[in-house]
């Protein structure tokens, strides 16, 4: 990775990049789930790395998205999140409830938004609904870094945001999820429409 090139992007490639990697919260919540329901193999190493990759950014003396140590410990991030990938043999370790939800913007939105910004979104809301003991920290990580901010410069239709809900658990037949739950669809419309940050993210 040039981090030469990297560090020239307009802020909306960081910030993408932010959410697209926070994603390992829920994703890999939704995969252990998934696996207690013996429904997925799990594989204990690629959900390592795929830790590990989330604490170079919850562990950092740095949320300045401009700051060096920072481009390079995201750049990093992702890079290892995809080696938990092609270790696990599957996008388990990236990808769950959240990026359902992003498949289904990119679907019925007039103009849906950059991938990172849906997903970071999403997993926001998605921590929410699975009580995920990481919710803090990737409240935090969201905050300081500036996500939360810049997304609600342009926030996300309500209504496209509502649709995609009740589409997201029919975009991976046979996936389990957050989503799969009976009442999920019911209690992500209460916490968009209770919950102070999405509340702003969401109108």
């Amino acid at each position: 990775m040039d981090l030469d090139v990297i560090k020239s992007c307009p802020p909306i490639f960081f910030y993408s990049g932010i959410g697209d990697m926070v994603s390992k919260i829920t994703a890999l919540a939704d995969w252990k789930e998934a696996a207690n329901r013996k429904l997925e193999r799990y594989s204990d190493f690629a959900s390592m790395l795929a830790y590990n990759s989330l604490d170079l950014l919850f562990i950092k003396h740095s949320y300045d998205i401009n700051a060096p140590e920072f481009q390079r410990s995201l750049s990093t991030s992702l890079l290892m999140s995809g080696i938990a990938m092609e270790v696990a043999g599957t996008s388990r370790p990236a990808s769950g409830s959240e990026h359902l939800i992003s498949h289904a913007l990119d679907s019925i939105s007039a103009r849906p938004q950059m991938h990172g910004l849906q997903v970071g979104t999403a997993t926001y809301l998605c921590a929410l609904l699975q009580n995920n003991p990481s919710t803090d920290s990737l409240r935090e990580i969201l905050h300081k870094t500036g996500f939360f901010d810049f997304v609600k410069q342009n926030p996300f239709k309500k209504s496209e945001f509502e649709a995609a809900l009740k589409l997201a658990p029919s975009i991976k037949r046979g996936f389990y999820t957050i989503l799969s739950e009976q009442d999920s669809y019911d209690k992500a419309l209460s916490l968009i429409n209770t919950d102070p940050i999405l509340q702003e993210l969401i109108k």
